[in-house]
This record gives C-alpha cells, sequence and structure tokens, in this order.
C-alpha cells in the first residue's frame, strides 16, 4: 500500500511539472549539451559535441563525413534545406552529414514557443583532409625537352599525407603533348604551358619549350674534372654536371646510369637551353661509383669516377682573444676565430651568425647579410667590433648547426 501511494505521488508531481518544461531544455545525460556559436564563425572541426548552437549567418565548419545536429536557441527546428546535397545533406529536423569538400547554404525553419516561424541561413563549409591544399611540380618553373623527346614532370602534394587523382593538359598539343602521368613529348619548336589539376581544383603550371635539333653528333664531351679527386660529394649533398654534344645541336639524347646505386642513384636529368644533357646525383652512403653518360644510338660513353665523403661538421669555434676583453668606449678592434675541424667550413649553407648581446655597449660586424653572419665563399674568419659605450655585452658566433662561442666585453 505504501509503495502505491509513493508511485502514484511521483506520477502527479511530474505531471504538474511536465507543461511548464520545453524540449530544449531537457538535456540526456547520454547526450552532450549544445555548443553555443562564438560570432558568425563555428569551427566544428575542434568540437567533441555533436550538437551545435547556430544563428543566422553562423558559418559552420566540418571536415568530411562529419555528422552534427543543429540547434537554435529557444525554438525548435521544423525544417532545413541544403542548397548543395552534393557538399552537405540535412534532415527537416536539422541532422546535417559533411559529404564532399565545397560549399552550401542552409535555409532553416523555426519556430518559437508562441508558434512564431522564422528562416535563417547556415553557411557550412566541406573539407576533405585527404585533399591537397597545394600542388607544386618538382621540375621548376620551365623545363627544356628537344622534339621526338621525352621528358617526365612529377610533383609534390602538400600537405605530404594527401592523395589526388591528377589531371594533366598541355596549352598546345601541337608543341608539346603531355601523357595523363605527366610525360612530356616535344612535337616541334616552340613554346607550351604544362598544367597539372587536382580533383579538388588545386593547380601549377610549368613552360615547356620545344627545341629542334638538326645535327649528327660527332662526339660527347664531359664537363667534369678530369681529375677523380676533384669528383666528390658529401652524404647530403647534390653532385652535378653535364655532357655535351658536338655540334651544340645535334640530335639525340642522352641516359645517365651509376654502377653502384648503393653508393649514389642518379636523382634526375634533363637537357637545357644551353644543349647541355645536365644530371644531379643523390649520394645514399660513402664509397665510389662510376658515373657514365650514354648516348642513345650508344655511339659515345662517357664516364668519370665519383667519391661519396662522409659529411665534416664544425664540432668547435675558437675565438682567439682573452675574456673578458676590456676596450675603451669609441674604440674599433678586430677578433680573429677558427672553426675545428677546418674542412667544416667549405659548404654553402656554413653561416656564422654573429650577435652582440648589448648593441649600446658595442656592435659586431660580419660580412655577409649586412653584417649579421660572416660566410663561407666570403668568410675572412674576423669579428669587427666597434666599442659604443661603457658596459658589458657578450659577443658570440654561431654556426648553422649550433656549435658556439662567446667571450665577454667589458667597454670602460
Amino acid at each position: 500500500m505504501k509503495k502505491s501511494l509513493a508511485v502514484l505521488l511521483v506520477t502527479m508531481l511530474f505531471i504538474m511539472i511536465a507543461p511548464g518544461v520545453q524540449s530544449e531544455d531537457i538535456i540526456p545525460e547520454t547526450q552532450t549539451p549544445a555548443y553555443p556559436a562564438t560570432g558568425n564563425d563555428l569551427d566544428v572541426s575542434i568540437l567533441e559535441a555533436t550538437t551545435i548552437t547556430v544563428k543566422n549567418k553562423t558559418v559552420v565548419k566540418l571536415n568530411k563525413g562529419d555528422t552534427v545536429q543543429l540547434a537554435v536557441t529557444g525554438k525548435t527546428i521544423i525544417n532545413c534545406k541544403s542548397s548543395k546535397k552534393k557538399v552537405a545533406s540535412v534532415t527537416k529536423e536539422g541532422l546535417l552529414t559533411a559529404n564532399a569538400e565545397g560549399k552550401t547554404k542552409l535555409t532553416v525553419t523555426t519556430v518559437d514557443a508562441k508558434n512564431k516561424k522564422k528562416k535563417i541561413t547556415v553557411t557550412v563549409k566541406v573539407t576533405d583532409p585527404t585533399l591537397p591544399t597545394k600542388i607544386h611540380i618538382d621540375n621548376g618553373k620551365s623545363a627544356v625537352v628537344w622534339k621526338g623527346y621525352p621528358l617526365q614532370l612529377t610533383c609534390t602534394l602538400d600537405p605530404s599525407a594527401s592523395e589526388s587523382v591528377l589531371k594533366w593538359s598541355s596549352s598546345n598539343k601541337k608543341i608539346a603533348a603531355v601523357s595523363n602521368t605527366g610525360l612530356v613529348t616535344g612535337k616541334k619548336a616552340g613554346t607550351a604551358k604544362i598544367t597539372v589539376e587536382t580533383v579538388n581544383g588545386k593547380k601549377a603550371t610549368i613552360k615547356i619549350k620545344v627545341m629542334a635539333a638538326n645535327k649528327t653528333a660527332k662526339d660527347l664531351i664531359g664537363q667534369w674534372p678530369d681529375n677523380d679527386t676533384d669528383n666528390q660529394v658529401e652524404m647530403g649533398d647534390i653532385f652535378s654536371t653535364e655532357a655535351v654534344f658536338y655540334p651544340l645541336k645535334a640530335k639525340g639524347n642522352v641516359t645517365w646510369t651509376s654502377s653502384n646505386t648503393d653508393v649514389a642513384i642518379i636523382k634526375s636529368s634533363r637537357r637545357n637551353t644551353s644543349y647541355a644533357f645536365e644530371v644531379d646525383i643523390a649520394p645514399v652512403m660513402p664509397g665510389k661509383t662510376t658515373i657514365t653518360a650514354t648516348t642513345d644510338d650508344g655511339r659515345f660513353t662517357r664516364s668519370f669516377l665519383l667519391t661519396v665523403t662522409t659529411r665534416v661538421l664544425p664540432e668547435a669555434i675558437v675565438i682567439n682573444a682573452e675574456s673578458p676583453l676590456i676596450v675603451k668606449a669609441g674604440e674599433e678592434i678586430t677578433i680573429d676565430y677558427e672553426v675545428v675541424p677546418f674542412e667544416s667550413i667549405f659548404r654553402e649553407e656554413n653561416c656564422a651568425t654573429i650577435t652582440s648581446s648589448d648593441t649600446s655597449v658595442a656592435t659586431v660586424w660580419g660580412v655577409t647579410d649586412n653584417g649579421k653572419k660572416d660566410c663561407y665563399g666570403e668568410m675572412d674568419y674576423n669579428l669587427y667590433i666597434t666599442a659604443k659605450s661603457p658596459g658589458k655585452t657578450t659577443i658570440t658566433v654561431k654556426l648553422a648547426n649550433g656549435v658556439e662561442a662567446s667571450i665577454d666585453l667589458r667597454v670602460e
């Protein structure tokens, strides 16, 4: 009897309260609360909530495959329509699904507690994270192909994890034709533009100049040093060289090979506007390999021995001055420094950044980049210091690989 009475009281209490409760005020434990829009730009991709609150002119950003429930504060959604269902589809109740990359507009009809209807517009932007945001042609902005000969174009997608079917096209197929894999064939002398496009409309172009050869080659001349000791490349670098026909405008092509691909591989090759057959060779591991240039008719072959060496990195910097160094205000002094081991400096990217911790006390100057650096090719291994006013500062020399040295300077 007591149990029946308790059930009756709970039932009566629910009946008394229920008429004053709106459906949007009830949040089941299994439902994530609606996330309020911030301004007119709401990025759903960062939210864990499956329900979002929108208002007029809200921009909703989704990834392909996302599904979210739309909500409008204080109102009930009674109808929704998408202008582009292929991009995003939506149910009458506001269940939104991102289908493909693109942009669509939603017309959302709502009704309030007084049964007053209102329409709002919501913009939906869908991104497919598997598609590229940019595309680059690896061969550069321009290239040369000879009449009757092929040139393979390659490209890189950004981000690197993205994927896309590529569409290649030529502005003039009579001059340069291109296959669906990016293989260009020179048809006749002239210039054409080759374009590659992703499925989401990202494009890159390259200017192709087709040159005509009309003479028979009498010789193939290698443009590398005769002394094999000069044909060296460090790990991490690229060794570039070339061979030329005699006469220069002779017909034909050249194929490059490496006798030991465990030591070095042919990265790329091409015939340029100066009629030279260029090659870029990438080291794989220290050792020796023979690089050979062979004409397509097999009549001429030229070779050289390439040595791949271990990269020598700077280990230390020695500044030849006492620390602290004491100078007078207005005085200009020069201090030399050394990089150890010495052979590690012979690299184009080896730059020493030179700084003073307090330029009001003293400034320091190098010979490169308006005095900020001392770089290979211009390096004189000197620090040009100007003492400006009494105080203390620290002069630092730092290499690209992080090796550095400092001395304290006191200006009196």
